[in-house]
């Protein structure tokens, strides 16, 4: 059976971190995001490794053997996002948040009416499998590591049978989550808080549907305060061995594609809590109207 580990979380959580800490471990690894994102397309763009993403020998390998598995992979677009563009209606349904029961429900139903899709699902599903098969052979690791993080999309790998999917719920303070987006984006604080909660809320109604043995929650939080801890833990959760946990994740030759961070020289894992110092307390406040409850539920105070 083919492993995998997802992490399910709000962007600007720290999936990329994380990923690349679980990566390092001598028995798993990572790619970053395996669903592939446009920005790749920029000629310029390059892997954690330091190389030009189209001309790093580590992806060059892969293209060959996925090209010998019947796949022809561009390093700029996986081609394993869940979309048919096709049909508008059909692609729109695939791209809606997560909902509850009911609504998954229904969109099940749209989806079963297009034979279209279901035939595109097998062929992005097996392209799936054989990306994360060749990459752990590539690399002689059990497990990869997956920081895509959108419950949508975990939705639908955990439909894939050849896929033993194991899923880390990594969760980070709802203020910080939202310092980013307004620091970035331009946001009001209320959009971004609202966008935090948003993503909160499709993750909880996914993992309602999970066998509680599938799942671990993790917050940014406690890994960034106790990085060792933390992944001894996720370790015994992923059948890793916690005593070969490598804190040292910046010399274990990960080639991933994602946030930033992934070309950083630098090693120290730092708490990010600017939020504290560059929100008001009016700014602070309308977030804890918002989204109060949440906070709490995750022990932020």
């Amino acid at each position: 059976m083919t492993k995998l580990a997802f992490i399910m979380a709000a962007s600007h959580s720290g999936s990329t971190l994380l990923a690349m800490l679980l990566g390092s471990h001598p028995q798993a690894t990572t790619i970053g995001d395996t669903a592939g994102t446009s920005y790749r397309k920029d000629p310029g763009y390059r892997c954690s490794c330091g190389h030009k993403a189209q001309e790093c020998p580590f992806w060059l390998h892969v293209i060959d053997q996925m090209a010998y598995r019947g796949f022809n992979l561009d390093v700029t677009d996986f081609g394993t996002r869940f979309e048919y563009t096709e049909n508008r209606l059909v692609d729109r349904v695939l791209h809606a948040e997560h909902r509850g029961p009911i609504l998954e429900t229904i969109r099940d139903s749209v989806l079963r009416l297009s034979n279209g899709w279901r035939r595109q699902f097998r062929t992005i599903a097996e392209r799936n499998v054989a990306l994360v098969e060749t990459v752990t052979k590539a690399t002689n690791s059990q497990i990869l590591i997956d920081s895509s993080k959108l419950p949508r999309r975990l939705k639908f790998l955990l439909r894939i049978p050849e896929l033993e999917v194991k899923v880390i719920h990594l969760v980070r303070d709802g203020r910080g989550v939202a310092h980013t987006y307004v620091r970035d984006n331009g946001w009001s604080v209320e959009k971004s808080a609202i966008e935090w909660q948003r993503g909160i809320m499709a993750t909880e109604k996914l993992l309602a549907r999970l066998d509680r043995s599938k799942w671990r929650q993790v917050r940014y939080e406690d890994l960034c305060l106790d990085p060792q801890g933390e992944l001894e833990k996720l370790c015994v959760f992923l059948n890793l061995d916690p005593s070969r946990v490598n804190m040292d994740f910046r010399s274990a030759g990960l080639h991933v594609f994602g946030n930033k961070m992934r070309l950083s020289s630098e090693q120290a894992i730092c708490l990010d809590d600017k939020w504290r110092t560059a929100f008001t307390d009016s700014q602070v406040s309308r977030i804890e109207h918002l989204v109060g409850k949440q906070l709490t539920r995750y022990g932020y105070k």
